[in-house]
């Protein structure tokens, strides 16, 4: 909440109200441009490059602590030891853009994420494997 004198509040609101259309003007040119610019940008950027999405999404579980998952990842010492040309090459290799829901899968889940250990999976088939892993924690 706003503090001062009564004529510091008087000489604030005659500023505003006498700027208004101004400032309402700049603000929808702002948010009609630059925006919309930064959103078609970035819509460009990802779709010409799919495979980032996932490699930010393994960068966020292992390195971010404010991540919902990285008390599964990052607290438990998995890394994040491929590099972004290094998933670009997974991409490629395992064809995820045939896939209908492409998944970055670990062969060990033990193991960081490195070129040898990551493959791309369908998200269903993924699932199905940390079911399996489960049960089989489960019965040790």
């Amino acid at each position: 909440m706003y503090t001062g004198t009564i004529e510091q509040k008087k000489q604030r609101l005659e500023y505003y109200y006498k700027n208004k259309t101004r400032i309402n003007e700049y603000a929808k040119k702002y948010r009609n441009t630059n925006r919309k610019n930064e959103y078609n940008r970035l819509k460009q950027f990802l779709e010409t490059r799919p495979w980032y999405s996932h490699w930010s999404a393994i960068k966020a579980r292992c390195r971010d602590k404010n991540h919902c998952a990285y008390k599964c990842y990052g607290a438990k010492g998995i890394k994040c030891l491929i590099s972004i040309t290094e998933i670009a090459n997974l991409w490629n290799r395992d064809k995820a853009d045939k896939l209908k829901f492409p998944c970055v899968d670990r062969i060990d889940h033990l193991g960081h994420y490195t070129i040898e250990n990551c493959r791309f999976i369908e998200l269903s088939d993924n699932s199905k494997k940390a079911w399996v892993d489960r049960k089989k924690l489960e019965k040790i």
